[in-house]
């Protein structure tokens, strides 16, 4: 008994006070996106404003109020810059191939220029770019995008003044840094004159991305399937800058996504009450954001069920979106898994020597 509820107990104990903070700031950006989707003007953009509200409250901008809101401004410009360029890719094929590789450079860079704060941008952008090539939006969808981020901006700048101590230089969420911003720490979230210094592993990375999105979107123009856009997505979030982490991310993002559709297919079989979807949803996106960065497989079952619960209800089939979530996911791991063995082998080969 004691040996079942150990790591249940450890993963507990892993928890503090910037876990709580982190997860409750884009939880609580989630729950004003739903409540905007309710606007009928927004409706068929609903995922965009959720994903937008979720972004712009996961950025934790520092300095001064002017430079925290240039920070968001700046994620918000990216924002609504993806989803433009969604909208003139879903013109013609070329125009799909470009995007692409505008993409696959871009989200290098973010990963360079917000060293902090990347994971929360380049996952929402790329979904944006993705959705909007899909379903082919109009200027709706920028519209949405626009609102909803200024409307998230003021939140967060609303949140400095009611709950200062989240966003104070002493907090815990505000002194989680990445690896790499510990080695190169800098004043300005963005400095424009380390184009030159980007690392060779990031080229190498975006070399793969490339390649990758580029085989997903061919994949997903012989599919007839709305979601068939969670392939390049699925690429993008799992494929890391080296091997051992790819591995790892792939396995998890299935194991949790086959899990998820599951129990999701069954909660939503269930046809609960519209009063019991809405704290349904943000309990499940809390519960991902919170054990994301201990547990990334079972962090992954709570964002499936979120997704299937979010999307599903719009389908008559109740297992269509589960099925559709895990073979699109299994599709989009398979091309990252096997491109691993593929384009990392020099990496590899000199490890093994070394």
């Amino acid at each position: 008994m004691n040996l079942l509820h150990r790591p249940q107990i450890k993963l507990l104990k892993n928890f503090t006070r910037s876990d709580l903070e982190g997860a409750a700031l884009p939880t609580l950006g989630v729950f004003v996106g739903l409540v905007l989707a309710q606007i009928s003007y927004f409706g068929p953009f609903a995922g965009f404003m959720v994903m937008v509200m979720q972004c712009l409250m996961s950025v934790r901008a520092k300095g001064s109020y002017r430079e925290r809101l240039q920070m968001l401004a700046y994620v918000l410009l990216i924002l609504i810059g993806t989803t433009a360029w969604g909208i003139f890719s879903s013109f013609h094929t070329i125009n799909v191939v470009f995007g692409v590789l505008l993409l696959s450079v871009a989200l290098t860079y973010w990963r360079h220029f917000f060293p902090e704060d990347w994971r929360s941008i380049n996952a929402p952008a790329s979904a944006l770019y993705f959705v909007t090539l899909a379903t082919k939006a109009d200027e709706k969808a920028l519209l949405a995008v626009l609102f909803s981020g200024i409307l998230g901006i003021g939140l967060q700048a609303f949140l400095w003044f009611v709950y200062p101590q989240a966003f104070d230089k002493k907090s815990p969420v505000m002194r989680l840094k990445s690896r790499r911003a510990r080695k190169r720490p800098r004043a300005n979230p963005v400095d424009l004159t380390l184009i030159s210094s980007v690392k060779p592993d990031l080229w190498r990375y975006t070399f793969r991305l490339m390649f990758l999105l580029i085989l997903s979107v061919w994949i997903v123009n012989y599919t007839h399937s709305l979601h068939a856009y969670w392939i390049p997505l699925t690429v993008v979030i799992v494929l890391q800058d080296n091997h051992l982490d790819t591995l790892k991310r792939v396995g998890g993002r299935v194991l949790g996504t086959f899990i998820g559709s599951i129990i999701g297919s069954f909660l939503l079989a269930l046809h609960p009450d519209p009063l019991l979807g809405m704290p349904l949803l943000i309990l499940c996106m809390f519960t991902f954001l919170l054990i994301v960065k201990h547990n990334y497989p079972i962090a992954c079952i709570f964002l499936t069920i979120y997704i299937i619960l979010l999307i599903g209800r719009q389908s008559t089939n109740t297992f269509q979106v589960g099925v559709e979530r895990t073979l699109f996911t299994l599709a989009g791991g398979l091309l990252v898994f096997l491109s691993s063995y593929v384009l990392f082998w020099q990496r590899k080969k000199q490890q093994s020597a070394s």
